[in-house]
């Protein structure tokens, strides 16, 4: 994904749900634990990287805003 893309989703994503659950988890990135991620891969036998971008209740305009101001 581009990087201007992802910036422009992040400044949407401001819902206070995503507050919420990032604060609840101590994570306010919202980004999934390092051994959480190795389980997986390994599960699934596919490397997953861990530079990704990670957002919840999105909403199609925000992505078409996003790819617009890209």
């Amino acid at each position: 994904m581009d990087v201007d893309m992802i910036l422009n989703l992040k400044s949407f994503n401001r819902k206070e749900r995503f507050y919420l659950v990032g604060q609840m988890l101590g994570n306010p990135d919202f980004r999934m634990d390092d051994k959480q991620l190795d389980k997986i891969s390994k599960l699934i036998d596919v490397e997953i990287p861990r530079e990704y971008f990670a957002a919840m209740d999105y909403h199609l305009d925000w992505i078409y805003a996003s790819l617009h101001l890209t």
